[in-house]
């Protein structure tokens, strides 16, 4: 796996999902091969097979939400993200995410803009150096929503969030 030999490493963890079905490790890195071979819906069983055995498996929710995003499921995939605040509340990587998904599949700057902005605030508070991956989408959505005539509203949705435009 660390080799990203995934499809060489897909008969070993079905061989260990086989000996122990209650094994979610085996079944997120099945998914993480799965998906990575590019076989979509593989991956959303394994991820989907993992939450069975841990509901709050933190990495078969992040990828499964993913391979929704990857397969145009937006609806699931947001739904998917929403399911990580259950047990993960204030994780930026949910706004992000869901910003994400408004921003490339749905083509909803606002809405886009509006997640992006929490990932943000959290990222900012946490220290985090994916800070920097927030400003870039906010940047791409802010130049899509002037091309619309709709920076007051950017402007607005940044004011609600309490971020300062420059």
């Amino acid at each position: 796996l660390k080799k990203e030999k995934y499809a060489e490493c897909i008969p070993h963890f079905e061989k260990a999902v086989t000996i122990d079905p209650e094994f979610a490790f085996a079944w997120d890195n099945l998914g993480i091969c799965y998906r990575r071979t590019n076989n979509l819906d593989k991956a959303a069983e394994a991820y989907k097979a993992s939450l069975k055995v841990d509901p709050a498996g933190k990495t078969a929710m992040q990828n499964l939400a993913v391979v929704y995003q990857m397969q145009k499921k937006d609806d699931e995939a947001i739904a998917t993200y929403k399911d990580i605040v259950k047990y993960y509340p204030g994780d930026p990587e949910v706004y992000y995410g869901i910003g994400l998904v408004y921003f490339n599949n749905k083509k909803d700057m606002e809405n886009a803009l509006d997640n992006m902005c929490k990932a943000y605030n959290i990222y900012v508070q946490q220290k985090s150096a994916y800070r920097s991956d927030a400003e870039k989408v906010i940047n791409l959505i802010y130049a899509q929503m002037k091309k619309d005539n709709k920076e007051k509203k950017f402007n607005q949705i940044l004011k609600d969030n309490n971020i300062k435009s420059n």
